[in-house]
């Protein structure tokens, strides 16, 4: 199998209490569609946030799955990936939860951020299929809009098509200095 380009972080609670719809996650974007999740193995509350917003830097897309359980990881991690402007999928599980929790879900609401909702595992990985490949139609068609708009640019003489000249690694009026020539 090719492995995709598109890296997916995939946030969930450190506690445990998301481990199943977790797997599910990771196997459903490996397996069905074809992109690489990205899961911090042995996650611990005494790990270091950057650490891990350096890996959520090298990736294209977060889902984040909300059980009932607040952490403050997740919390942070969401935060990162608004702040580097990353598409963000949220999806959260029907259940009771801890009272921080659900002001944390308020506060995206209220940010305008759409979070998922569902029950069971295999309503979750309906959404997240569906949520994927609905970003991807989108960021897609938004990418021909511009390649149009562009090439409606070149041709109306808007823009003008320059070639590059060649580099030229000789550096004018410096002497060079070689410190292994003998003088």
């Amino acid at each position: 199998m090719i492995p995709s380009p598109l890296r997916v972080y995939i946030s969930t609670s450190w506690k445990g209490d998301l481990e199943r719809e977790r797997k599910t996650v990771e196997k459903l974007i490996e397996l069905d569609l074809l992109m690489t999740p990205i899961y911090p193995r042995e996650a611990s509350v005494h790990d270091v946030s950057s650490d891990y917003f350096k890996i959520i830097n090298k990736c294209d897309l977060v889902i984040v799955v909300l059980g009932s359980l607040y952490s403050r990881h997740v919390n942070n991690e969401i935060n990162h990936a608004f702040r580097r402007k990353m598409p963000v999928l949220c999806f959260e599980k029907e259940c009771k939860k801890e009272k921080k929790l659900e002001e944390e879900i308020s506060r995206l609401k209220n940010n305008r951020i759409v979070i998922m909702r569902y029950k069971t595992i295999e309503e979750l990985e309906k959404e997240v299929k569906e949520a994927i490949i609905n970003l991807l139609c989108e960021k897609f068609k938004d990418h021909i809009k511009i390649e149009k708009l562009i090439l409606r640019l070149i041709s109306d003489g808007n823009i003008e098509i320059v070639k590059p000249t060649p580099l030229d690694y000789n550096y004018r009026g410096v002497v060079r200095i070689n410190p292994f020539e003998q003088r």
